[in-house]
């Protein structure tokens, strides 16, 4: 994938995430987020095959990227009380 492509898979997302946090999944539509996106349907079903394949797409980074951040939190501290408070403890960096 180019950096085009990731560009334009990134708008998606971005789009998408803002879209179904405003209006929810069934309040939202490919129209919406591919207006939003300033992108073509057939691009969108491209990278993601359909809206559900677009949310599902969403909530594996949420996780993924939540993994990362506890993963991260854990080599903090060297005590199992200690790793389990920076576990809790671990969220994104405003």
């Amino acid at each position: 994938m180019d950096r085009t492509d990731c560009k334009t898979r990134r708008q998606i997302l971005s789009a998408a995430l803002k879209l179904f946090a405003d209006r929810g999944y069934a309040g939202t539509s490919v129209q919406h987020i591919v207006s939003t996106a300033k992108v073509t349907k057939p691009v969108l079903y491209y990278y993601f095959g359909s809206k559900a394949g677009l949310y599902q797409a969403l909530v594996d980074y949420a996780y993924d990227e939540r993994f990362r951040l506890m993963q991260a939190a854990a080599v903090q501290c060297r005590t199992l009380a200690g790793k389990l408070v920076e576990l809790v403890c671990a969220r994104t960096a405003s």
